[in-house]
């Protein structure tokens, strides 16, 4: 339990599953040994993630952006984490679309972070949300050059999205956002070794589904983001 816990800094509701003992059991165990807490293990500098009141499912959509190093041209993690400065060493760029009240994930590699790869992301993703009945209202991004352009407001408009973004340096506004990516690099992208980017994009886009489906989530008490969606439908006819 403790090597899971450090290892893939899962929590109980994941433990317990796997080694066969209720979660409160596990918590207990990883209290015991000072383990209950990731902060504890791993401290770091404290910051806010954005607070917001209790939303509808589509009331707004977090969008963000996180660039892969090519592994096919000497990047990816060990490229000192994605931040290697060798030139030529190309991108592969991941747009996420979340639902800040349900956490349904969709994502997909574009090509690139101009405008028309941001504009084509968010039609794809509201049409995936709306295809699992969720009527997307007003989209969160931060301040990159392709959300500021006028070709993106006016897409927006288009849709019938309102377009709101983070204050300037404070991406972390768009916490949800930004934690499903953390969790995407810890639980996928990093976790395993990939021998090309294709094998990599592969991986992502079954972690996704599986991440909407199976994974609990500890801030839906524990549901699927799929499962918490079926709850609100039937509570709120």
């Amino acid at each position: 339990m403790l090597a899971l816990r450090l290892a893939e800094r899962i929590g109980p509701d994941r433990i317990g599953p796997t080694v066969g003992l209720p979660p409160s059991t596990v918590h207990r165990i990883l209290r015991r040994h000072g383990a209950a807490r990731l902060s504890h293990l791993f401290p770091k500098p404290r910051r806010s993630f954005g607070t917001f009141a209790p939303l509808r499912p589509g009331e707004l959509v977090g969008v963000d952006i996180k660039s892969f190093g090519s592994l096919s041209r000497g990047g990816g993690r060990a490229a000192l984490m994605h931040r290697s400065t060798r030139r030529g060493v190309g991108w592969r760029h991941l747009h996420v679309a979340i639902d800040m009240a349900s956490r349904l994930v969709f994502s997909e590699f574009r090509p690139t972070l101009a405008g028309h790869d941001a504009i084509t992301f968010v039609q794809r993703a509201t049409a995936f949300f709306a295809s699992r009945g969720i009527q997307v209202e007003r989209i969160l991004t931060d301040n990159g050059s392709a959300y500021r352009s006028n070709l993106f407001a006016s897409a927006c408009r288009a849709a019938g999205l309102r377009h709101t973004r983070t204050k300037v340096r404070h991406p972390w506004t768009n916490g949800r956002a930004e934690r499903f990516i953390g969790t995407i690099q810890r639980e996928c992208a990093y976790r395993d070794h990939f021998t090309s980017d294709e094998e990599r994009a592969l991986a992502i886009a079954l972690f996704v589904p599986w991440y909407n489906t199976q994974r609990p989530h500890h801030a839906l008490g524990g549901l699927t983001p799929q499962g918490w969606l079926d709850r609100w439908r039937v509570t709120h006819v």
